[in-house]
């Protein structure tokens, strides 16, 4: 107990799990993590978990998803809510909560694996975020204020697609709607609306190419 907050501590073998699902080391760890917040918040009887992703975080995993070709939704960086993970400090550049910790005399630890420029989210934050604030010492908020206006313009498109998706009619396990219904729809709703379908009908890792191709089998002969 430390301020009269509970503390539960967790561990693993990310090394092992990550060899065990043929998966990356940053993605297995991620996912360990949450699996950790999750059996914890469980314990407590938690409603929602809050992690202290910042501004920071935030842009790094913009710029990581702009050069891995993704979409509108991958360029909206990190969701201030999904489910009941909450992130109320995406608004703090980390060099502010480095200064209250600083200025109040709060320890903190620094996981030694953040200097580790194997992983490219550290390449990133040590050598790619210096010299773009270089060139503007404000780098981090202006991205922020980028992805809150993308953020938006998201929403809308979601909300349409959700709408179209709303109208396809269950039949025995899959979802039935009329091609014609998507010739009309610019192509940012069309595919947001097949995603949401082929998600409901439990299809799982749905990438671009999928929707593309699905896209492409309705507006053909």
């Amino acid at each position: 107990m430390l301020h009269g907050v509970t503390c539960i501590v967790g561990g693993g073998d990310v090394a092992a799990e990550a060899r065990a699902r043929g998966a990356g080391l940053e993605e297995t760890a991620r996912d360990m993590r949450y699996a950790f917040l999750e059996l914890a918040a469980k314990q407590l009887e938690a409603d929602v978990i809050a992690t202290a992703h910042t501004a920071d975080d935030n842009a790094e995993t913009l710029l990581l998803n702009l050069v891995r070709g993704s979409g509108l939704q991958g360029l909206c960086g990190i969701p201030p809510r999904r489910g009941n993970i909450v992130r109320p400090m995406l608004g703090v550049t980390r060099a502010e909560v480095e200064q209250y910790l600083a200025e109040r005399g709060v320890p903190h630890m620094e996981d030694e694996s953040n200097q580790d420029l194997s992983y490219a989210r550290n390449r990133v934050r040590h050598q790619v975020m210096p010299v773009l604030r270089q060139l503007n010492p404000r780098a981090t908020e202006h991205m922020a204020d980028t992805i809150a206006r993308l953020r938006q313009d998201n929403d809308v498109l979601s909300a349409q697609a959700a709408r179209v998706a709303a109208q396809a009619r269950p039949a025995e396990g899959s979802y039935v709607i009329a091609c014609k219904e998507f010739d009309l729809l610019p192509d940012a709703v069309a595919l947001r609306a097949l995603r949401r379908l082929i998600q409901r009908a439990g299809g799982e890792n749905v990438t671009a190419a999928h929707l593309e191709a699905v896209k492409g089998i309705l507006r053909g002969e």
